[in-house]
């Protein structure tokens, strides 16, 4: 038993001996409690203030104690509703509150009392009743439609972070039953494993329309508009990018995605009528963007997580958090992988990519050089050996256009690169040589 057990132990013989005198025993936890809270030990505060609850119940002391506890987790919503509920009292958190909301409104875009922060609160306070628990955390507005997170405390590598229920994540479990997903199947609209992929895509159009929605505090928080992408970019924007091949890459995905548009209203003509091709296009690059594979749960769907989703990127050695999946507790959680010091963000990462996949489908790029890359066009025609076989084993219906485009990276275990190589020895492979290969 460690010292603080012992304390602990202390107070709780005092209990029986002061059982007539409950006022003097809840003092003493109160009091411990408010030295505990001056050294940031939050987690055995809580402690003290489950024991005062056995003696007392909510006492005014208590709920005064709650305050500074949550003030100091920075739990706004929560100060806020427990603040409104203390009945008129000595205490006065006022000025904490109101120096508090300041230090708030400095830190974040939007000020306290705006909608759009009302909006991230009402977000934050369902993801919490639902299960989740994100206490020592808190969302950033950096801007509009651009959130972070960041540690409320100090956190300790291997110490879980968030943990959010599976069952409040969306996938195409979720949708899979419903009228237009079996039409879609049936129809076999664009291939059973572009549909597993679209379907939560498909999700979030529908939920968003749908004013009963039990995700609608949720999305109401997604962005709508993905301006930062390229495929989404303006007149005067896309002659930034004139000529590269970022362009050619966004003109080919405006078409990539307006044919799964085209197909699906072909199938389900009333998809039209509720989706426009624009809100299909963001709709997509918000599923592109936010998504989370989860190999422990399911190997095959990817899924959107709420919360958990706002964590931004940064380069791997910069990352300190990993998200992985509680098969016990059905729980997707974010865990650290260094310490964490109370006020800096929460960093996931995103993968071995290049700057041209971050930049093409995440609207941004990072600032160290290992992310540069260099493309690589591979002009796939009937000069390559078995042309028409290798064709055939890629199953690739726009190899037609003739050039196959990659991009390697200074970091080597980009993806980009291992399959740029593997490209490379398909690509001059032929009939002699292609029994080295077994060797």
């Amino acid at each position: 038993i460690n010292e603080e057990e012992e304390k602990y132990e202390e107070i709780l013989m005092l209990e029986e001996e002061l059982k007539e005198n409950t006022d003097l025993v809840a003092s003493t936890f109160l009091e411990r409690a408010k030295v505990l809270l001056k050294e940031g030990r939050l987690k055995e505060v809580e402690k003290n203030i489950n024991y005062m609850k056995k003696i007392t119940g909510n006492t005014l002391e208590l709920e005064q104690l709650k305050l500074d506890v949550l003030i100091e987790l920075e739990q706004l919503d929560e100060i806020v509703a427990l603040y409104n509920s203390i009945p008129g009292s000595k205490y006065d958190p006022e000025q904490k509150i109101s120096d508090y909301l300041q230090k708030y409104d400095k830190a974040n875009a939007f000020a306290y009392d705006d909608p759009e922060t009302k909006k991230h609160t009402e977000y934050t306070g369902w993801v919490k009743s639902n299960g989740g628990n994100v206490k020592k955390t808190k969302m950033v507005i950096y801007e509009k439609d651009y959130r972070g997170l960041h540690a409320t405390v100090n956190i300790k590598a291997n110490e879980e972070i968030i943990s959010i229920p599976i069952s409040l994540a969306l996938s195409s479990q979720n949708f899979e039953k419903t009228e237009l997903a079996q039409t879609l199947k049936e129809k076999n609209t664009i291939g059973e494993d572009w549909l597993i992929y679209l379907n939560p895509l498909l999700l979030v159009l529908e939920e968003r329309k749908n004013p009963e929605s039990p995700y609608k505090l949720w999305l109401n928080t997604l962005p709508v508009h993905a301006s930062s992408h390229p495929i989404f970019f303006s007149e005067e924007e896309n002659s930034w990018i004139k000529g590269s091949n970022i362009a050619k890459q966004a003109q080919f995905d405006k078409e990539h995605v307006a044919r799964f548009y085209e197909k699906i209203t072909a199938a389900v003509p009333s998809f039209k009528e509720r989706h426009t091709l624009e809100e299909f296009g963001h709709a997509y690059y918000l599923l592109c963007s936010r998504f989370f594979g989860i190999p422990e749960y399911d190997s095959k769907r990817p899924y959107l997580v709420p919360y958990a989703d706002m964590a931004n990127t940064n380069c791997y050695e910069k990352r300190n958090t990993t998200w992985g999946y509680d098969k016990l507790h059905e729980r997707f959680h974010l865990t650290a992988v260094a310490d964490i010091k109370k006020g800096e963000p929460l960093y996931v990462y995103y993968g071995h990519n290049s700057n041209y996949v971050y930049f093409t489908y995440y609207g941004f790029t990072m600032e160290e050089e290992e992310y540069d890359a260099v493309g690589f066009l591979m002009y796939f025609n009937e000069s390559v050996p078995n042309f028409l076989l290798k064709k055939k084993l890629l199953m690739c219906e726009y190899l037609s256009a003739k050039i196959t485009k990659f991009y390697a990276k200074y970091d080597i275990r980009s993806k980009s690169n291992s399959n740029f190589i593997r490209f490379c020895r398909f690509y001059w492979l032929n009939r002699e040589t292609s029994a080295l290969c077994k060797y």
